[in-house]
């Protein structure tokens, strides 16, 4: 403190610069005491409450500040008395940012930024700033160059000015009064240079103006504003919950409320409640019943009835109030899958019908195949065991099989029967390899030949069931019920 004192008080004998300098001083001894001071005691600084201004007019306490994400405005209110040094009870709430005076809303968040800064960290910097500016006048008296001086004394004139627009406006009367005495200072200093101009460059910022700041709410005004407030949400959810919330603290706290204008509180907000869980079950019973239905429609590939559902759920939204737009929406929506669900369960109903007589005769062309298996079945079953068949069987079950062959590769089926249809094929090939190689391995007695002849056989009577199955898979009718 001492050395800043002998620093202006040196550099107050420049004539001309006594005034600013001495005022300097003051202030800078004046904010350096009421820092120190304030630095002893921990400061409670004012709850932080801002506003939200509707376009209507209306305005809602919101404490803390909000949030603006998409086209939507997240903030909480107050649910109880708002005190110094303590957080109420809160509860969130989302509004459309369409509704909000922004520009109005925007300029009182400004006061209530001021007075959170001024009642927290505006005298400490305020001193900082003050001190610093002294001293930095202060090198002034030992600079010997006049253009050096103009310099030193326009460097703290601009820092000066732009204080208060980055300070929420803290003490901008007081610094407007400085930055006019260090104006008169540079001109003069200017003057000892030979330089008479005045550069705009150094006029003050500006502090944009601010609403006045508003009383915390009393517990009836909380009330109140959360009634009202419930009747701007749009998300049914949000809405039910602060309803909830207020009932709660219209029953908790009744005793400190007038007693008449409880009673009638309450009954609003239990009707409002009611129309809320009424609203509620009346969607769902809509949401239930329209979804079955469209479902039981669309397995039936009924284009045209699920078609019609989308009409009947706008008319009974209407009829409702239109009380639930995103849940009409995601009904909306899953009706519309619905929707694309029967087209193509009827697209694959058409398609049965065009291709049930080519089924039919790819049915009929492979049916002796089947039959020869189900009549030599047992003979290749014993061939797989390595017990027989008889010998002299062998040779008309491959004759059998040779026609077989030759009658599948004049069948050609369809592209959804060309797998299954490779399938019998293949197994045709394996029994008439393991009929040939047991009777191979009867002429020689070669028992490596004859196990060769039962693994052919094991593979043909494994994919004739598979090629079985595929078959009645693809040719089926399908299920509509």
């Amino acid at each position: 403190m001492s050395t800043l004192l002998s620093l202006v008080i040196e550099w107050a004998q420049d004539r001309g610069v006594r005034r600013c300098a001495a005022l300097l001083l003051i202030t800078s001894l004046v904010a350096l005491s009421v820092g120190s001071a304030r630095a002893e005691t921990t400061p409670i600084p004012p709850p932080p409450l801002f506003q939200l201004f509707l376009k209507g007019g209306e305005s809602i306490h919101c404490y803390g500040e909000w949030t603006r994400t998409g086209h939507r405005v997240v903030f909480t209110v107050p649910l109880d008395l708002v005190l110094p040094g303590e957080t109420p009870r809160l509860q969130t709430v989302t509004l459309p940012e369409s509704r909000i005076d922004w520009r109005r809303t925007e300029r009182y968040a400004r006061s209530v930024r001021a007075a959170r800064y001024a009642a927290t960290r505006g005298e400490g910097d305020y001193a900082e700033l003050a001190a610093d500016i002294a001293e930095t006048l202060g090198r002034i008296r030992e600079t010997p160059s006049p253009e050096e001086r103009v310099r030193i004394a326009e460097t703290a004139r601009r820092r000066l000015a732009a204080w208060p627009a980055r300070h929420h406006g803290y003490r901008a009367t007081d610094v407007r009064q400085f930055v006019a005495m260090l104006d008169e200072t540079i001109a003069r200093l200017r003057q000892a240079t030979g330089d008479h101009s005045f550069d705009l460059a150094l006029i003050a910022d500006t502090v944009p103006p601010r609403e006045p700041l508003r009383p915390a709410p009393t517990l009836p005004q909380v009330i109140e504003q959360a009634l009202d407030l419930a009747g701007h949400v749009e998300i049914p959810t949000e809405r039910l919950a602060l309803l909830e919330a207020t009932y709660r603290l219209v029953d908790e706290r009744a005793r400190a409320l007038p007693e008449r204008w409880t009673r009638d509180v309450a009954k609003r907000l239990e009707a409002a409640l009611a129309a809320e869980r009424s609203a509620d079950q009346a969607y769902a019973r809509l949401t239930k019943s329209s979804l079955q239905r469209a479902q039981r429609l669309a397995a039936k590939g009924d284009v045209s009835g699920v078609e019609a559902l989308g009409p009947r759920i706008q008319q009974r939204d209407a009829a409702l109030g239109r009380k639930r737009p995103g849940e009409v929406s995601a009904l909306i929506a899953a009706v519309d899958r619905e929707l694309q669900a029967a087209r193509r369960q009827r697209l694959l109903r058409d398609q049965w019908e065009l291709r049930e007589p080519l089924y039919r005769a790819y049915q009929r062309a492979v049916s002796p195949v089947l039959e020869c298996f189900e009549r030599h079945g047992a003979a290749l079953e014993a061939i797989r065991t390595l017990a027989g068949p008889e010998a002299k069987r062998l040779g008309k079950l491959e004759s059998q099989l040779v026609e077989a062959f030759v009658a599948l590769a004049r069948v050609k089926p369809t592209p959804d029967l060309q797998a299954p249809h490779a399938l019998v094929t293949n197994a045709v090939h394996l029994a008439l390899t393991a009929t040939r190689s047991r009777r191979a391995a009867a002429a020689s007695a070669n028992m490596q030949v004859a196990w060769d002849a039962a693994a052919a056989a094991s593979g043909a009577l494994m994919l004739v069931e598979r090629a079985r199955d595929d078959i009645a898979r693809v040719t089926r009718k399908p299920s509509f019920p």
